[in-house]
């Protein structure tokens, strides 16, 4: 990604519906800077993670409010409720949701993980990763890279 396609980002804070501009009063900043992880591999998408510079600060509402990362002391974080939300696809090749969508779903051990969906993952899954699932009529898997800041 080069400076030229940095200039054309910017960030919805607080929104719901993606598509519409009307549903809740979202506010938009231009991203002035984006750093992506030095070890980010587009092959396996391990570190896939970037810090964004944003060109005027935020004030936080019941709608936009910083997100919590874990503690450097903690080491396993299996048998915990992660809670994820996004607009991400909600099956494999699916299409891309409008509305934000949230799940309070288990973490797993990595050894579990590799069990249940390792062969799946490109590049296997690592250490530096949160993995969380549960097993229903649906596979659901979510894989984290681990952020350290």
């Amino acid at each position: 990604m080069n400076s030229w396609d940095v200039a054309g980002l910017t960030a919805n804070l607080g929104d719901h519906n993606i598509r519409t501009s009307y549903d809740v009063k979202h506010v938009e900043r231009r991203i002035k800077r984006l750093v992506r992880h030095k070890g980010f591999d587009f092959s396996t998408l391990h570190n896939d993670v970037a810090v964004l510079t944003l060109d005027k600060p935020v004030t936080f509402t019941k709608d936009i409010r910083p997100i919590c990362l874990p503690s450097v002391s903690a080491k396993s974080y299996s048998g915990h409720i992660a809670t994820v939300a996004g607009w991400g696809s909600l099956r494999e090749n699916g299409p891309q949701p409008s509305i934000l969508q949230k799940v309070q779903i288990p973490i797993w051990t990595n050894s579990e993980c590799a069990r249940k969906y390792g062969r799946a993952a490109p590049g296997g899954i690592i250490e530096s990763m949160i993995c969380a699932g549960q097993l229903l009529r649906t596979h659901v898997v979510v894989i984290l890279e681990v952020l350290w800041l």
